[in-house]
């Protein structure tokens, strides 16, 4: 399949889907534990569970808690299980992150941020290895 040019003519689901598998058969066997810290499997029972979840909010935009407002509902359930399970008070916040790249990079911002406002630090710096 050539996939560096938009095709002309659209293709059929059955192609598509074949496709993907095709270029899914190199990857790593994650259901036998050979993609530790990057796929966590838990057994189709946990699996399905997930796709269903996905599947009811796919096309939902977190971006924009006003209109969906169950989004917003989960976001913050997330954010007070994770504080109670850390400990934190009534004035800990968060943020649902799409995913580890994102949430490090808030990470970051959050103690730069902190750093100006409550330390003064004017040239934040990292210290970053080779």
């Amino acid at each position: 399949m050539n996939n560096n040019k938009l095709p002309k003519n659209g293709r059929s689901k059955d192609d598509i889907i074949s496709a993907l598998k095709e270029y899914g058969s190199q990857d790593p066997a994650y259901k036998d534990g050979r993609t530790w810290s990057l796929v966590y499997y838990l057994g189709e029972e946990h699996t399905s569970l997930l796709q269903d979840a996905y599947n009811m909010y796919f096309s939902a935009n977190g971006l924009n808690p006003m209109a969906f407002k169950s989004l917003k509902q989960l976001e913050s359930d997330i954010i007070r299980i994770t504080a109670d399970l850390l400990n934190g008070d009534e004035n800990v916040c968060g943020v649902v992150t799409s995913g580890g790249t994102e949430s490090c990079l808030l990470a970051v911002k959050t103690y730069r941020d902190y750093g100006k406002a409550k330390k003064r630090i004017k040239k934040p710096q990292m210290i970053i290895p080779e």
